[in-house]
């Protein structure tokens, strides 16, 4: 049964083509929009480090306390002092283990793994606290991407109206991710 459920599932690639094409016929011009395997240059150097905050300790996976914009410093600040009862956070990702260009590489992206000791996950404990970080993020209006557990979500303009945005895999499940919007 699993033989015949792979050979049938839809490709990632597939999906990402369908999700365009669907945005495209609600009159939205896909190229803005970004999500999954699309990055965006940025005018911002990769100058500060995302770091502990009074009330939340901050730690790293080994290789991923690296640079990011003033960009992204300034979003993850505004976030993680948004979610209730957040006393600490592991940081799986900054720019270490992404493609050239990538939102990761340029400085703009975050991945976070674990949150007061328990990691992202899609049940229980883990997926409280996924629903905590996805929801403050989704509040913040300079995040232009956001993937995790409870779902994949995409918007065009700072502030804007969020779509939902194909699922990538069961790395869905292990963090939480969101970027910023590029400067130009």
């Amino acid at each position: 049964m699993n033989t015949i459920q792979n050979l049938v599932a839809p490709h990632p690639e597939w999906m990402r083509l369908h999700y365009l094409d669907m945005l495209a016929d609600q009159g939205i011009d896909p190229s803005d929009m970004g999500g999954p395997g699309q990055s965006f240059p940025t005018t911002e150097k990769k100058t500060v480090h995302l770091s502990s905050q009074q009330n939340v300790a901050v730690t790293f996976d080994p290789n991923a306390d690296h640079a990011v914009t003033q960009s992204m410093q300034t979003a993850f600040n505004e976030i993680v002092g948004s979610v209730k009862d957040l006393s600490s956070l592991n940081i799986s990702a900054t720019t270490n283990g992404h493609v050239v260009g990538s939102n990761h590489e340029i400085g703009d992206a975050v991945d976070i793994n674990w949150m007061n000791g328990i990691h992202i996950s899609n049940s229980g404990k883990g997926l409280e606290m996924a629903k905590s970080l996805e929801a403050a993020a989704m509040m913040n209006p300079n995040i232009r991407f956001v993937e995790g557990p409870i779902g994949n979500f995409v918007r065009t303009e700072p502030g804007g109206k969020w779509f939902p945005s194909p699922f990538l895999g069961k790395s869905n499940f292990t963090h939480v991710h969101f970027d910023v919007f590029p400067k130009k």
